[in-house]
């Protein structure tokens, strides 16, 4: 009869052990999985991006994104991507890093300039 119990008691701790290293290599996995791809789903539009958003883009830490945020308070909206550049700590590396995740413009990513916004073409008869 001891050795039956013994049995069990061993089945128990091996099923216990099993157990637990199992659970750990799938915590391992997490740990190790790669990051999401690139590019996200959605594009971020640097004209109205908040500051949270703004830190998700590759070289964009916080402090270049409250100078973004900044920049537009001061300069207005970024129309171009090369309007960046006014932005201190923004450089040409820093546009070809970012250039495929930002929607520089309009909704399309297009740009009509100053100009051409907030002007209604009204032609009298």
């Amino acid at each position: 009869m001891r050795s039956r119990t013994l049995s069990r008691g061993r089945a128990f701790l091996l099923a216990w052990t099993l157990l637990v290293s199992v659970a750990a290599l799938g915590r391992l996995a997490e740990v190790f999985a790669p990051a999401p791809s690139w590019p996200p789903i959605e594009r971020i539009d640097l004209r109205t991006a908040p500051l949270f958003e703004l830190t998700l883009l590759p070289g964009i830490g916080e402090t270049r994104a409250e100078a973004i945020v900044l920049d537009r308070v001061r300069q207005g909206p970024i129309e171009t991507l090369e309007d960046l550049l006014r932005v201190d700590g923004v450089g040409p590396t820093t546009l070809e890093r970012i250039e495929s995740f930002v929607i520089p413009g309009g909704p399309l990513g297009g740009s009509e300039g100053a100009a051409g916004r907030g002007k209604s073409e009204h032609r009298d008869p």
